[in-house]
């Protein structure tokens, strides 16, 4: 029928929580996801050359 915008909506929302939890789960498993603080002052250093 015409409710595929109603499952578009859905989708999008499950691929969000999906996204949440695999974030979530992977910085309690792994640490977090920046960079370390060294690391950091480096790659603002290079960014205005990359541009």
């Amino acid at each position: 029928g015409m409710h595929w915008p109603l499952d578009l909506i859905v989708a999008t929302l499950i691929s969000w929580l999906l996204v949440t939890v695999a974030c979530w789960l992977t910085q309690r498993l792994c640490g977090p996801l920046s960079p370390p603080g060294e690391e950091a002052q480096d790659i603002k250093k290079r960014m205005p050359e990359a541009e």
